[in-house]
């Protein structure tokens, strides 16, 4: 009797398998459940929460998370939504993929027409694509450094210093730096790169003397936060302790939003 029972009982889990792989084949031949499923794995990709994903905002986010998978620029009005309201989901992976379809559209932009202004918007997203190893070589492999135009001229040195900053060339990053400030001495961004190279280095009083110069030329002081905030948060305690206090010493008043990250 006990052998019948447990055949019994075998033959019943037999057909809950057997209606469970047919249920389960008939699911995925779904077109719905499949494209369900695309959405799922291209959510996980770019590092989003699924369930952080409110209603409102699934229809969009998916749009522009399959434009960017395709290699599409956003439209303008998407690059807004994802740096505003869309924020949450812009996760680093998602950023990486945007900057590098900024930065293929002006390397073929580049390639195309030759205009100069285009190597520095493609060097300049390369950056942000983390990148830089490639954005140093394409930039030495133009003739930008030949021009006359003293603005264009600014705009490279500065560009290419930050990607000599960015893989830690400092000296040459310096020099850059230097000569995008000769070349237009009153454009803020040579200054602001000129501070953040020295504070990273942790000389001090050359970079408050460089954000100086860059806060008379109009940056923004959000903008100067952003890049204090940033190298900061990458040096160890000891380190951060030294910098929070010798720009305390420096302006009070100025950097008071720092002792809450001393805290």
């Amino acid at each position: 009797q006990l052998k019948k029972q447990q055949e019994k009982l075998a033959q019943e889990r037999k057909v809950r398998e057997q209606a469970e792989r047919e249920r389960r084949k008939k699911l995925e031949s779904d077109p719905k459940y499949i494209e369900r499923q695309k959405e799922k794995n291209l959510i996980k990709k770019y590092d989003i929460y699924f369930y952080d994903i409110a209603d409102k905002h699934r229809s969009k986010l998916i749009n522009i998370l399959k434009l960017l998978d395709n290699n599409q620029r956003l439209s303008e009005q998407d690059a807004i939504w994802l740096n505003s309201e869309g924020r949450q989901f812009f996760t680093d992976e998602l950023k990486i993929k945007f900057h590098r379809v900024e930065a293929d559209f002006y390397l073929n932009e580049y390639k195309t027409t030759k205009l100069h202004w285009h190597a520095i918007n493609a060097s300049s997203q390369l950056r942000k694509a983390k990148a830089s190893k490639e954005a140093e070589k394409f930039l030495e492999n133009t003739e930008i450094s030949l021009n006359k135009n003293k603005k264009l001229l600014s705009a490279y040195f500065t560009t290419l210093g930050g990607v000599k900053r960015d893989i830690r060339k400092v000296d040459t990053a310096i020099e850059c730096g230097v000569k995008a400030h000769e070349n237009n001495s009153q454009d803020y961004r040579p200054c602001t790169l000129l501070g953040a190279i020295y504070m990273e280095n942790h000389e001090y009083t050359l970079g408050h003397d460089w954000y100086s110069k860059a806060r008379d030329r109009g940056a923004p002081e959000k903008s100067i936060n952003a890049d204090l905030r940033s190298i900061l948060l990458k040096l160890d305690k000891s380190k951060r302790i030294e910098m929070i206090a010798s720009l305390l010493k420096k302006d009070p008043y100025l950097y008071g939003w720092l002792k809450d990250i001393k805290k």
